[in-house]
């Protein structure tokens, strides 16, 4: 920061030690699957990375709830674009006092967990036709 650079600092979220993050997967503007992120650092352990180049996630499906759902239509309405994104990962957070946090929007190459969620490839194909053909 005594270096001149932009920098984001983000507030400790206790919830993320036990019930981490919900990633929702959106194709067109529409929830496709969510899954759960679990905490990368664990209390008095070291993290654990693959060839020291990325840290080991801990992913596995997630069912959404309606107020999650319901966020995730909020962020996609908010996108400024011609239409709903093709594809867009949003990571949600439970704050302290039980509302529903909006950690990053990934619309960049994001992962997707297609593998996790039976059918969901199919979603993603669809909606990349339905773009080419407008």
């Amino acid at each position: 920061m005594a270096q001149g650079r932009d920098v984001l600092i983000q507030p400790y979220i206790a919830s993320v030690d036990e019930r981490g993050e919900t990633a929702l997967v959106c194709f067109d503007g529409v929830v496709s699957h969510a899954v759960r992120k679990g905490p990368i650092l664990s209390h008095g352990s070291a993290m654990r990375t693959v060839d020291g180049l990325y840290a080991v996630e801990d992913i596995s499906t997630r069912n959404p709830t309606s107020e999650e759902v319901h966020v995730a239509a909020l962020v996609n309405a908010a996108i400024p674009s011609s239409g709903p994104p093709t594809y867009v990962r949003i990571d949600l957070v439970q704050g302290d006092g039980g509302e529903i946090l909006v950690l990053e929007v990934e619309a960049n190459e994001p992962s997707l967990f297609l593998d996790l969620a039976p059918g969901s490839a199919e979603k993603y194909a669809a909606a990349i036709s339905r773009r080419l053909r407008e």
